[in-house]
């Protein structure tokens, strides 16, 4: 019935346009992009090489759990996690710098790297001042010629040094461990970790005319191996230069016991013997050798240790034996350049 009250239906032909539109709508894909769509997207999109290779289909993306090589990525990224949230969690709590690198903030090495452990031979150049930044010490010999403390007989360059042996000051050792190779770390010693704090004690005056005994016993064993000889009474002698007993002077036999000898000195007019403070003049009495010091202000090396010429006067010499940097904070920079494990 229908059919007869819409006559025009029954002989109605689709139109071609109308046929174009149903093969195109027939031959989409779900989820592919028709060419009149791509034409009006943005040019600066990617195309389909970029965001997937020529192989991508534009399908939404699926990740298969049940895949063992997911499961296997996804196990490498969640142990990456925990050992991060391990090494730097601590800092991030206490509020501390998270770079192991950054002097003077965490040293935790990252996995796999080689460390600094007590006994290692580790080679380290560094810079070394006092608080007020003055340079007393450096391994880099541009750096010393350039403040003008260059000493020409050292050699400069990385110093080894193998932590626990205190072959260096213990602070600096100390603070070498847990370090890896290239890294950098700024320390500051207080007096007690780095040359102890200044002690008056440690100032002594001596006299400035040193004595000796002119008259002494040497054994007779020790005469024959120095002198290559017998001892006789009355004999004049000097030791040979090289021996320690060498003075530059006479000395003649007093006297021969059972296993010693009785030695006298004879200085000259002109006689003269090294010292610490330099070349001095000798003079002798009945008993004593007398020894005239020059003292100039400076650092000398005696027996007791270094020591420092504070003052002398006519008759006496005042003596430091305090470090030159006791008392003192020290700020030191130090790079390990590489490490020799043991």
């Amino acid at each position: 019935m229908m059919d007869e009250q819409n006559p025009e239906k029954k002989d109605q032909k689709p139109r071609p346009e109308e046929n174009k539109k149903k093969e195109n709508k027939t031959s989409e894909k779900p989820g592919k992009p028709s060419e009149k769509k791509i034409e009006k997207e943005p040019e600066n999109k990617e195309t389909p090489a970029e965001s997937g290779g020529e192989g991508y289909s534009g399908e939404e993306f699926t990740l298969d759990l049940n895949n063992k090589y997911v499961q296997l990525i996804a196990g490498f990224i969640l142990a990456g996690l925990l050992v991060a949230g391990y090494l730097y969690l601590p800092a991030m709590l206490e509020g501390g710098d998270l770079s192991p690198t950054t002097p003077g903030g965490p040293t935790e090495p990252l996995l796999g790297e080689k460390t600094v452990s007590e006994g290692d031979v580790v080679r380290i150049n560094y810079v070394a001042r006092t608080e007020n930044n003055s340079l007393f010490d450096t391994s880099y010999e541009y750096l010393a010629k350039r403040e003008g403390v260059y000493e020409p007989l050292r050699e400069y360059g990385p110093l080894p040094i193998r932590p626990g042996s205190n072959q260096f000051l213990p602070g600096i050792e100390s603070a070498l461990i847990g370090m890896k190779e290239n890294q950098t770390k700024k320390i500051t010693l207080n007096p007690s970790q780095a040359y102890g704090q200044y002690n008056p004690q440690l100032i002594q005056t001596v006299p400035r005319v040193q004595t000796s005994p002119r008259v002494q016993n040497v054994s007779l064993s020790d005469f024959k191996a120095v002198i290559g000889r017998e001892p006789v009474e009355g004999m004049v002698f000097q030791a040979p230069e090289d021996n320690p007993r060498y003075v530059g002077w006479p000395m003649t036999v007093l006297e021969i016991l059972d296993e010693s000898v009785v030695i006298r000195y004879d200085p000259g007019a002109n006689a003269s013997i090294d010292t610490v403070f330099g070349v001095a003049p000798v003079t002798a009495n009945e008993t004593d050798i007398l020894i005239h010091v020059t003292p100039q202000r400076g650092n000398i090396a005696t027996q007791m240790g270094p020591a420092k010429v504070l003052e002398y006067n006519e008759s006496t010499v005042t003596l430091d034996f305090n470090h030159p940097l006791a008392g003192q904070t020290l700020k030191f920079e130090v790079k390990i350049e590489s490490i020799e494990k043991t």
